[in-house]
């Protein structure tokens, strides 16, 4: 920066208001831009002009040339981040918290994954140990998103060992699991006599390990808002 009446140390400058200084170096053909230059100065200058053009386009080629390397170089360590961000997203998923809840009116594991990227969505959607371990409470039997909820973790678990632990599940959602029954490793139902009743036409039970049941005989269809207190 420069003041009125004080002079630049580095051009002269002097600025009569307050303002910046960008000093800028002279470059060798400064005198021909003089209003007194003649023709003849500028004809004897060309060849030289010339040299200093080539010699200044030679190194901005040069320059562009590191640019491109640099952008190779950026691109490829963008593609090797990416893949580590994939390996790690897969670790952090494979070693998230189990069982998850189903029937919970906010997302859960692993269906927050999927909100994260497109990247998270798909090793989410495609790693069926993530959906083989879960637990509910199905406690609006008049409600078919329960039932659409639970056929899609079903199926995404592919073909994984099932471990569930499930309350008051319906007989309209029993069904769905029991076609699943060869893959329940362990099972736990709170439920009552009609929803185990539509395990008995259900595949065997081949590796099942552990099993809980607690009964209740009578199944109350009556809607939670229209119970008694």
């Amino acid at each position: 920066m420069s003041i009125a009446g004080v002079s630049c140390p580095d051009c002269g400058y002097a600025a009569t208001t307050l303002r910046s200084c960008l000093y800028i170096a002279p470059s060798p053909f400064h005198h021909l831009f003089g209003s007194h230059t003649s023709r003849e100065e500028i004809s004897a200058a060309r060849p030289q002009l010339r040299i200093f053009t080539d010699a200044v386009r030679g190194e901005l080629y040069d320059v562009e040339a590191r640019v491109a390397r640099l952008r190779q170089s950026l691109q490829a360590a963008k593609q090797h981040l990416a893949q580590a961000k994939r390996v790690l997203n897969a670790h952090v998923m494979l070693n998230s918290p189990k069982p998850f809840s189903i029937f919970e009116a906010e997302p859960q594991m692993p269906w927050l994954l999927g909100q994260v990227c497109r990247h998270w969505r798909a090793l989410a959607w495609q790693t069926p140990t993530l959906w083989n371990s879960f637990e509910g409470r199905d406690h609006i039997v008049y409600n078919d998103y329960y039932g659409t909820r639970l056929e899609e973790v079903l199926n995404r678990s592919g073909n994984s060992a099932l471990r569930v632990s499930l309350e008051g599940l319906a007989p309209n959602r029993a069904r769905i699991l029991a076609r699943h029954a060869p893959r329940l490793l362990e099972l736990e139902l709170r439920c009552w006599f009609e929803t185990l009743s539509e395990f008995k036409d259900a595949p065997e039970l081949s590796i099942l390990t552990k099993l809980s049941l607690t009964v209740q005989y009578a199944y109350d269809t009556t809607p939670p808002g229209a119970r008694a207190l």
